[in-house]
């Protein structure tokens, strides 16, 4: 890819010279950390919010779905303060920082990827107005339709956006899942009445309650626990409807940053992040219910319930709410109604204005720091 054709992603040069590829790992790296950081208290609401009725435990008398502002308040006040916020902030810092990186990495080479099939006039502009000449070009070989597909996505620059961040997306999401699960395992540590070993204790002959299982002490342990109960899938609770979310967030969010850009004359890193926050909230708006469906299903994983025995206290057992993401849509929209899908939904937004203004405008100031860098290299 050209450095002019690179300029719309986030950087200032416009040499043409191509810089190596690990410039868009570390920029990548940085600028998930930092986002996670700006943006964590936000994430810790979402999440709450999410999972608050799943599986719901009837002795809960407290609630998270008040005011944000409210609930950032009940957070700190009742949770050990401040850094109740940043809970499981070391496995979402991995998430952040390692999907990031993946992200911004393969972005790059889907995008040069997609550039290599690029034509002046599209993939028919050598046909004649003719139906069923045209119709024909469809029915190719497999090779050869997937190529003419290439060559049809890659005829506008908006779609190659979209192709490559939904690309990037779902490599990014597959390769950084786990460290997904176990933070919204930490995340509902703090949900009242799945708190700790002692509540568990008192609640154990209580039928029909449900608590956190075993609540995580570090993310080895959490890893050990899940793999022990769940085998390796439990690692990947939900990716159905991540994979269904992350292609049309990404795609989206890609593609509207590519739009924005395209029509602001001024490309400098503050464009990046005002292009960002505007790409990230409308893209999260439009895919928040999957998101929802990939929370709910992955915080029953680590909930157990507590049935009736016919000898001695209650027994616990793993139960499976939701056999699969459309059963978990369904039961959703059936027991809870439609808003459930949106629960934590102006967090969440705001959340993904600002970590995807900041993720673009840190991605932007760090390539551009070294990609001089080489530079100065060179010229020396």
């Amino acid at each position: 890819m050209t450095r002019k054709s690179e300029d719309k992603y986030g950087t200032s040069s416009h040499s043409r010279t191509k810089y190596p590829q690990w410039h868009n790992l570390i920029s990548g790296a940085v600028a998930g950390g930092g986002a996670r950081f700006l943006t964590a208290p936000l994430d810790l609401i979402k999440i709450r919010r999410q999972i608050e009725n799943c599986p719901s435990n009837l002795s809960s008398k407290v609630t998270y779905n008040t005011g944000m502002f409210q609930s950032i308040k009940t957070i700190v006040k009742n949770e050990g303060g401040v850094k109740a916020l940043f809970r499981g902030n070391v496995a979402a810092t991995c998430l952040w920082v390692g999907y990031a990186a993946v992200q911004f990495s393969m972005y790059s080479r889907c995008h040069d990827f997609m550039l290599s099939y690029s034509t002046k006039s599209g993939v028919f502009a050598d046909v004649e107005n003719d139906t069923r000449t045209q119709l024909s070009k469809l029915f190719q070989p497999p090779k050869r339709a997937v190529q003419i597909c290439l060559e049809t996505v890659s005829s506008n620059p908006t779609s190659i956006a979209f192709a490559s961040g939904a690309t990037a997306g779902v490599f990014g999401t597959l390769a950084t899942y786990p460290f997904d699960v176990c933070r919204s395992a930490f995340a509902a540590q703090g949900l009242p009445g799945k708190v700790t070993s002692s509540s568990a204790a008192s609640m154990r002959n209580e039928v029909g309650a449900r608590i956190l299982l075993n609540p995580p002490k570090s993310i080895a342990s959490f890893y050990r626990s899940m793999v022990h109960r769940h085998g390796i899938r439990g690692m990947f609770s939900g990716i159905s409807p991540a994979v269904a979310q992350i292609v049309p967030y990404m795609g989206i969010n890609f593609a509207l940053y590519d739009l924005y850009l395209r029509y602001d004359d001024k490309l400098n890193v503050g464009s990046s992040g005002i292009a960002g926050a505007l790409a990230g909230g409308v893209s999260k708006f439009i895919v928040y219910p999957l998101d929802t469906v990939k929370k709910r299903m992955q915080a029953q994983t680590f909930f157990t319930t507590f049935t009736s025995s016919s000898v001695g206290p209650a027994t616990s057992v793993v139960s499976v709410r939701y056999k699969g993401m459309v059963d978990c849509i369904v039961k959703i929209a059936r027991d809870e109604g439609m808003p459930s899908f949106y629960k934590g939904l102006a967090p969440s937004v705001i959340k993904s204005m600002a970590a995807t203004g900041f993720s673009f405008a840190l991605f932007s100031t760090t390539k551009n720091f070294l990609e001089s860098v080489h530079d100065s290299q060179i010229k020396d």
